[in-house]
C-alpha cells in the first residue's frame, strides 16, 4: 500500500539578497509519518517551515 505524501516541497529555491539559501531541494513526508528537523544554527531548518507554511518568500519551487 502506497501512501499520500502530506508534504512535498520540489525544485526549491529562496534566496536572500544575494545568498542562495536552498538550491533544488525536494522533500516528501509521507502521511502519518513524524519528521524533526536537527540541525546547527543558521542551516535552514526555521526558513524551510516557513515555506512550508507559505510565510517565506520563495524564488521558485514547491
Amino acid at each position: 500500500m502506497t501512501s499520500t505524501p502530506a508534504v512535498t516541497v520540489s525544485g526549491l529555491h529562496v534566496k536572500r539578497g544575494s545568498q542562495s539559501i536552498f538550491r533544488g531541494f525536494d522533500l516528501e513526508i509521507g502521511e502519518g509519518k513524524l519528521v524533526g528537523l536537527l540541525g546547527p544554527s543558521g542551516c535552514g531548518k526555521t526558513t524551510l517551515m516557513r515555506c512550508i507554511v507559505g510565510a517565506q518568500r520563495i524564488n521558485s519551487g514547491m
